[in-house]
C-alpha cells in the first residue's frame, strides 16, 4: 500500500503517515518511501501520474486528505486504472466532494469509525 503524504511537519499529515506505517509494520508489510504532497488536487494528480510509472502493481493508495484523493482518482482514470477494482483509494477528511465519487455519501465516516 502506498501512500501521498501531506506535507512535513504538518501535524495532521504527519500522524497519518505515522499509523500508515506503523499499520504496515505490524502487518508485516514492506513499508515503500511515502510520496509527498501540498495538500492539493494537482499534488494528488502528480503522485498518481508517478505511481503508474513504478515497477510492480499499485493496488491500494492511502492518501493524506480527499483533495489529494481526487488528484489521485483522476490520474488512475486517465490511465484507464479501474478503481476499487484495480486499485482501491481512501482519502481522508470527508469532504462534500468525496460524495461525487467512490463509495457515497459518508463513506469517510464509516471508514473512520471502522478503524476506531
Amino acid at each position: 500500500m502506498w501512500h501521498v503524504a501531506g506535507p512535513a511537519g504538518w501535524r495532521e499529515a504527519d500522524g497519518r503517515f505515522q499509523g500508515w506505517r506503523a499499520a504496515l509494520r505490524a502487518a508485516g508489510r514492506q513499508v515503500p518511501d511515502a510520496l509527498i504532497g501540498d495538500c492539493s488536487p494537482r499534488s494528488g494528480y502528480q503522485a498518481g501520474k508517478l505511481l503508474m510509472t513504478l515497477p510492480g502493481r499499485v493496488t491500494a493508495v492511502f492518501v493524506a486528505n480527499d483533495q489529494m484523493a481526487l488528484g489521485v482518482l483522476r490520474a488512475l482514470a486517465e490511465a484507464g486504472v479501474p478503481v476499487p477494482g484495480q486499485v482501491s483509494v481512501v482519502g481522508f477528511d470527508d469532504i462534500a466532494e468525496s460524495d461525487l465519487v467512490g463509495a457515497g455519501e459518508g463513506a469517510g465516516r464509516r471508514l473512520g469509525k471502522a478503524g476506531t
